[in-house]
């Protein structure tokens, strides 16, 4: 009939369980990359240790820019092209993209770059 929320489902997002923690960090990474800190920049990568419980997550300008790279490999690819990569705006720790989100008034929920898509899609 419709979508229903069950307890799992909030537990899943607001308990400290063990199994909560790596997809409470795939929530924090959303802020990190999909929205305008610094103008012209849509998109973040976030190069810490919490990679490694959330499978290269952090790696999103890489995964924009080579979405059929699996993330295990995602390190390697900033690697071979760190000449693209390195220079980019990023962010080296979630705790601050928090903070910044929070405390910096120029950034707001509204501040998420929205695309519309134009004419009509198909979808085969």
């Amino acid at each position: 009939m419709g979508n229903v929320v069950a307890r799992e489902d909030f537990e899943w997002v607001y308990t400290d369980q063990p199994h909560a923690d790596r997809r409470k960090e795939i929530l924090r990474h959303f802020i990190a990359e999909h929205y305008m800190f610094l103008k012209g920049y849509e998109t973040y990568s976030y190069y810490g240790p919490l990679n490694m419980l959330t499978f290269n997550v952090g790696y999103h300008n890489e995964h924009h820019d080579f979405p059929n790279v699996p993330g295990k490999n995602l390190p390697l690819l900033k690697e071979m092209a760190s000449e693209y990569y390195d220079n980019l705006p990023q962010y080296k720790s979630w705790i601050k993209v928090l903070y910044d989100f929070v405390m910096d008034d120029t950034i707001s929920p509204y501040s998420r770059v929205k695309r519309h898509i134009k004419g009509e899609v198909k979808l085969e």
